[in-house]
């Protein structure tokens, strides 16, 4: 039986991608390119240290943290962000937004990192005992573009989302190895029947992780 603070979540991240297709909020491709070349060894060390930093404080001390100062430029740009935590290795969190629910990049990571380590409905809220064992990845979310074949999937290079009614999941790039797998894995996610048409939405990451 899934808890009422899971329903929630799901409920959540379904209406955000949602609204955000339905609206035409889509994160702007030169804005993805601003990103691109703003990531290098610091940037991509300040994203992890904020991450991390965000779920051993909301884990220790009920709270969230505060933006630091000394951050590199493209922190203060809009994004959607994804956090995604592994444990030695495996997932154990992912959660975000396709576009800006923030202020700034800062934030969105502050923001997604709490959601993954405490709001995943697929996986145990992170307790104070996996500290200390845990990776972050962050992954800036390009523009969504729609398509309508598979056959325009690149599973390896480009991310995927699907949508049916108010159903809606998606794999970042490189989670799937095959098309077949990558859309699969997606209506699993999304509860959706793995014989009924759904719109299909490719897109773009820039990724911010510690070596």
């Amino acid at each position: 039986m899934i808890r009422p603070n899971k329903i929630s979540s799901l409920i959540k991240i379904h209406l955000l991608l949602f609204l955000f297709l339905l609206h035409g909020v889509l994160f702007a491709e030169d804005s993805l390119e601003s990103f691109r070349k703003g990531k290098n060894r610091v940037s991509d060390k300040q994203a992890v240290y904020m991450a991390k930093k965000s779920v051993e404080t909301y884990i220790k001390e009920n709270r969230k943290i505060g933006t630091p100062s000394d951050l590199s430029p493209i922190f203060k740009l809009p994004a959607g962000v994804i956090v995604t935590i592994r444990k030695e290795g495996t997932v154990v969190g992912c959660m975000g937004s396709i576009a800006p629910t923030q202020s700034d990049f800062a934030s969105e990571i502050i923001n997604s990192a709490i959601l993954a380590a405490s709001g995943d409905y697929w996986f145990p809220p992170l307790q104070e005992k996996d500290l200390g064992k845990l990776q972050f990845v962050i992954s800036v979310v390009g523009k969504m573009k729609k398509i309508t074949s598979s056959s325009q999937l690149d599973p390896v290079h480009k991310g995927l989302l699907v949508r049916k009614g108010n159903r809606s999941a998606l794999l970042l790039p490189g989670e799937a190895k095959t098309p077949e797998w990558q859309v699969y894995q997606c209506k699993k996610k999304a509860g959706i029947p793995q014989n009924e048409r759904v719109e299909m939405f490719i897109f773009d990451t820039v990724v911010f992780q510690e070596e």
